[in-house]
């Protein structure tokens, strides 16, 4: 499986996270508001007719969210179970786990504040770094765009990211220099054994 795919399976994954605690609020606020129109309307008798008619229009949207759910739990199985795969037979699950971690920490210290095109496009780059560990090799990605003065604040902070990976490693790693390799910044590095 290629390093690309995995980060473009974990980005839609957090996406999918979300779409899975939206689904979770909204199954609680129709529960809520299935109990409240139960017991008005239980009390008051009005609408009567109608209220088994509003229950089951409920019921059904509780039922369509939480098969919404379980195929979006599916869909998650689906595209990780692969990589967890390939990664207990050749690696382990931790080095998965601590890059995808390492990535997240990246991503959010690259990050950016403030308005602009240039910022956004900086943010939107920013967005494809990644980090993969995978036995005794950690490296990290960063896609470069077109856009010269994003790449130029890139490269003005590649001591910076150079610092921070070391610094999020939990292992002692030698690192390469960062460097450019065709329209990707890369830096490597090796694990010390103690």
């Amino acid at each position: 499986m290629s390093f690309r795919y995995v980060f473009r399976v974990v980005d839609l994954l957090i996406k999918i996270a979300k779409i899975i605690l939206l689904n979770v609020v909204s199954i609680i606020v129709l529960a809520m508001v299935k109990g409240i129109l139960l017991s008005i309307f239980g009390k008051v008798k009005i609408f009567s007719a109608a209220l088994p008619v509003i229950i089951d229009v409920l019921n059904f949207m509780i039922h369509l969210t939480t098969l919404s759910i379980f195929i979006l739990l599916v869909t998650f199985a689906v595209l990780i179970g692969p990589e967890v795969v390939a990664r207990m037979r050749n690696d382990s699950i931790s080095n998965l786990k601590e890059a995808l971690s390492l990535t997240i920490h990246l991503r959010s210290f690259l990050k950016k504040h403030g308005e602009g095109e240039l910022i956004e496009t900086y943010n939107n780059s920013i967005k494809k770094a990644r980090i993969d560990i995978q036995g005794r090799e950690l490296l990290m990605v960063i896609d470069l765009p077109n856009n010269l003065e994003v790449q130029q604040m890139i490269f003005n902070s590649s001591e910076d990211i150079a610092d921070q990976v070391a610094s999020l490693t939990m292992d002692n790693y030698f690192f390469s220099g960062i460097r450019r390799v065709r329209s990707y910044l890369v830096l490597e590095g090796t694990k010390v054994p103690y």
